[in-house]
């Protein structure tokens, strides 16, 4: 494999970087996030207090922040019903920055059995 990267042509005109001395990270994954929480708002007065919106605002907040923090995809499993599909789709749309999203509906529960 190493063999075929040196025959690799840079097309004419590219922005080359050279990172040879360098230790490069390549983009990490979070599995369990929470794009629409607020660490600030986990008092229960909150759930009366707030509106949808005000988890979807915190949801392109938290998803440029965690982008910048190098995660480039993330499995949303904490938001609203929905959210992170609506978050994942402005993001494929180039509408606002963010990781990919793996975006789930609302969440399912067994009988009695609280869904957070």
């Amino acid at each position: 494999m190493w063999d075929r990267l040196s025959t690799v042509k840079i097309p004419a005109g590219s922005n080359v970087i050279d990172l040879s001395n360098a230790t490069v990270l390549p983009g990490l994954i979070d599995c369990h996030t929470h794009l629409g929480s607020r660490a600030d708002r986990y008092d229960p007065i909150w759930d009366f207090k707030d509106s949808p919106f005000s988890n979807a605002f915190a949801a392109v907040v938290n998803a440029r922040k965690t982008l910048e923090a190098g995660f480039t995809t993330v499995r949303d499993v904490g938001s609203q019903p929905f959210l992170a599909v609506d978050l994942r789709n402005s993001i494929n749309e180039g509408f606002i920055p963010g990781p990919r999203v793996g975006g789930n509906g609302p969440g399912i529960s067994i009988t009695g059995a609280t869904a957070i």
